[in-house]
C-alpha cells in the first residue's frame, strides 16, 4: 500500500509540474494550445506594393495598428520632427500638418482636432503612432486584411482624391474660395465660389456661363437630384487638391416666400446677401463633404455620405466600416 501511495504522489506531482510548464500564461505553448494555432505575428505594412521594414515591429493595441512614426511618415513623403520636451510628433506634407502627442488620445490635422482610439506610445525606445490616422491624414488609403494581418497603404488613388472632413474643409477654405466642380458620372466641370454655410458649403456658380453648364449639361432643367462630385481647389501657393463631395441640386433660392421660381433661370448670379427686393438669399447650391450635415440638422445624412464615398472611389468592402464612424448604416 505504501509503495502504491508513493507512486500515486509522484504521478500527481509530475502532472502538476507538466501543467505549470506547458500551460503557464504567456508561454508559446499556452498561446498555441489556447487558440489551436500559432501565436499571432506582428502585423505587416505594405506601401504601394512594397513591404516596409521597421527596426521595432508594428503592434496591435485594442484592435489598432501602431507603427514607428519616423519610418511610416517619411515613407509617406512627410517632413518629420520630434520634440523631446513635449513628447510631440509633427509631420508636414503638401500644406497638411499633423501633430500627435505621446499618451494623448487626440491629434491635430491642420486646425482640426481628431479623437484617437489608441494614443501614441513609446515601445522599445521608439515612438509608435496609429497607422490608419497618420496615413489617412496625409490623404492615403489603408486596407486591412485580418487573415494575413497586413495593412496595405495606397497613396496614388484616383488622382489623389481626398476624403476630407467637413471640419477640415470649413477651417481651411473660407467663404469666397473659388473651386472647380466635376460631376463624377458625366465628367463635366464648371467653376463655383463658396458663399456661406456652417453645416455644409453653400456655393454659387462663378459666372453665368458656369450656371448654364450646371443647369443644362448636368441637370438638364430644374432638379433637386443629389450627385457625386469632385471639388478641386488651388491655393495661393499653387498647390492643387481634389476632394470627394456630394452636391444637392442646381442653383435654388432660400428664405421667405415671394414670387418667382425656386431655380435660377435668369442670366445673372446675384451678389452675396439678400437678393435685391426680396428676403431671399442668392441662388445657390449645397456641397456636402465627409461629415457634413443638412440644414438646421445635427444628424449626418446617409445619402450624402454614400455619394461622397462614391466620389472618393472608396472600397466597397470598407464602406460599412466607414459609415459606422458617423453612426450610419445602409
Amino acid at each position: 500500500m505504501k509503495v502504491w501511495a508513493l507512486q500515486k504522489t509522484f504521478f500527481l506531482v509530475a502532472l502538476a509540474i507538466f501543467a505549470v510548464l506547458y500551460c503557464w500564461p504567456g508561454t508559446p505553448a499556452a498561446d498555441a494550445a489556447g487558440t489551436g494555432a500559432s501565436p499571432p505575428t506582428n502585423p505587416k505594412v505594405i506601401l504601394n506594393g512594397t513591404l516596409l521594414s521597421f527596426d521595432v515591429p508594428p503592434v496591435i493595441v485594442n484592435g489598432r495598428t501602431l507603427v514607428p512614426f519616423r519610418k511610416i511618415l517619411e515613407s509617406l513623403g512627410a517632413e518629420v520632427s520630434w520634440d523631446q520636451v513635449s513628447q510631440t510628433v509633427t509631420a508636414v506634407k503638401d500644406g497638411t500638418k499633423i501633430v500627435l502627442t505621446i499618451g494623448r488620445n487626440t491629434a491635430y490635422r491642420n486646425n482640426s482636432l481628431f479623437s484617437l482610439d489608441v494614443a501614441p506610445r513609446i515601445i522599445s525606445g521608439r515612438t509608435l503612432v496609429p497607422l490608419r490616422f497618420v496615413s489617412e491624414a496625409l490623404s492615403a488609403r489603408v486596407d486591412w486584411n485580418g487573415t494575413t494581418r497586413t495593412a496595405s497603404i495606397y497613396t496614388d488613388l484616383n488622382n489623389n482624391i481626398e476624403l476630407i472632413s467637413w471640419e477640415d474643409f470649413n477651417n481651411t477654405y473660407p467663404s469666397g474660395t473659388v473651386v472647380t466642380i466635376t460631376d463624377v458620372e458625366k465628367g463635366i466641370s464648371y467653376k463655383a465660389k463658396r458663399w456661406n454655410g456652417y453645416n455644409h458649403a453653400d456655393s454659387l456658380p462663378l459666372t453665368g456661363e458656369d450656371r448654364k453648364i450646371l443647369q443644362t449639361k448636368i441637370y438638364n432643367g430644374p432638379d433637386w437630384a443629389r450627385r457625386a462630385v469632385i471639388v478641386t481647389v488651388t491655393d495661393s501657393q499653387g498647390r492643387t487638391r481634389k476632394f470627394a463631395a456630394a452636391q444637392h441640386g442646381m442653383p435654388h433660392l432660400t428664405g421667405n416666400s415671394d414670387t418667382g421660381s425656386r431655380f435660377d433661370l435668369g442670366e445673372n448670379v446675384p451678389p452675396n446677401g439678400f437678393v435685391p427686393g426680396t428676403r431671399r438669399k442668392p441662388y445657390h447650391f449645397c456641397l456636402y463633404f465627409w461629415g457634413s450635415r443638412g440644414h438646421g440638422n445635427t444628424s449626418y445624412r446617409l445619402d450624402y455620405s454614400l455619394l461622397t464615398l462614391k466620389a472618393a472611389d472608396y472600397p466597397e468592402n470598407r464602406i460599412d466600416e466607414k459609415l459606422a464612424e458617423l453612426g450610419l448604416h445602409r
